[in-house]
């Protein structure tokens, strides 16, 4: 059986190792970094070869993750111990750890790694984080089990998708306050801003949608759209150009294709069992899925938005955030 809701799986169900190789100190290729739950480690995988080159031990049951280039440092989620593992991607190592007291799932950071988000998913708070000293500079009163969570690119305002209260809530950066809050579809998850910042997707996981969400006004935000998707949906990626987003279909095996200027599902993609994380490579030229249940990757063409490939990326990976490295 499978649970959507849950953050790791139960003890009874279906319940990773990488040789590395030698890289020079100069690296070109864009690599991803796939939180391997069961294995409690990160598994880096080099897209230009789509060949793990390394293994990292994090916490228990790691689940999201930032990666940060500014600062060569990922910021991984430990489900099962409430803690966050700093990684350094340079060195491939851990070299902190962050505690967040409950059940830290998602994560976001600010481009330049100045600071982290935690969403505590117990506590029903954000724990801020100074993000190259590592220390807690605040916490952020929010709704009921806060899920999905993102930023913007300019530091100024961070989304948070409230999951029991089928809203989102908009907070301003500088000072940690609110700003508002809009209401969503049915347990809303991952959600995604466009690079033009005027417009929010909220992925919507007992509703089998997707809201549509203007937030050029972030005192008055608004559902403009409802678009279905597939079974089950659970995170949503952005295309760099803006034009269109995937968002991962978990009961559906598929990705559905959405066009964003006309905010219309224009397609659906078969990927492998049970997809969580979705992210693109800054050039926009390929998108990556993690397929929890296949313990693999399904890579997509966005010019034809079909799978050209799959590759190994742990046990139980699910990457639910930005495990993408420039």
């Amino acid at each position: 059986m499978r649970h959507s809701h849950r953050f790791w799986r139960p003890a009874l169900a279906l319940l990773c190792g990488a040789a590395s190789l030698a890289l020079t100190p100069a690296r070109a290729a864009p690599f991803a970094y796939l939180t391997a739950q069961k294995a409690n480690t990160v598994v880096v995988i080099d897209l230009a070869s789509r060949a793990p080159v390394a293994t990292i031990a994090v916490g228990k049951s790691p689940v999201g993750i930032a990666v940060v280039d500014a600062t060569s440092r990922a910021f991984v989620t430990n489900a099962d111990d409430g803690t966050v593992s700093v990684i350094d991607t340079a060195a491939r190592k851990v070299i902190g750890t962050l505690h967040v007291s409950g059940g830290a799932v998602g994560i976001a950071a600010l481009a330049d790694g100045s600071r982290v988000f935690v969403n505590d998913w117990y506590k029903n708070t954000v724990v801020v984080f100074d993000g190259m000293t590592l220390a807690e500079t605040g916490r952020i009163a929010v709704g009921h089990v806060p899920s999905g969570i993102t930023v913007d690119s300019i530091g100024k305002r961070l989304y948070v998708a409230n999951r029991d209260d089928n809203a989102i809530q908009i907070i301003d950066i500088p000072t940690l306050k609110t700003l508002a809050t809009v209401a969503a579809g049915r347990h809303p998850f991952g959600i995604a801003l466009t690079p033009d910042r005027k417009m929010l997707y909220a992925v919507n996981v007992e509703s089998n949608d997707v809201s549509a969400i203007d937030v050029t006004d972030p005192l008055h935000p608004r559902e403009v759209a409802r678009l279905p998707v597939g079974d089950t949906p659970y995170c949503i990626a952005i295309a760099p150009d803006g034009r269109k987003a995937y968002v991962t279909n978990q009961h559906g095996d598929s990705i559905s294709v959405i066009d964003l200027s006309t905010m219309k599902v224009t397609g659906k993609v078969a990927v492998g069992g049970y997809p969580e994380g979705v992210g693109f490579a800054a050039d926009g030229k390929r998108a990556y899925v993690v397929n929890w249940m296949d313990d693999n990757v399904s890579v997509i063409d966005p010019a034809t938005d079909t799978v050209i490939g799959t590759f190994d990326g742990g046990t139980n990976n699910r990457a639910v955030g930005q495990f993408i490295g420039k």
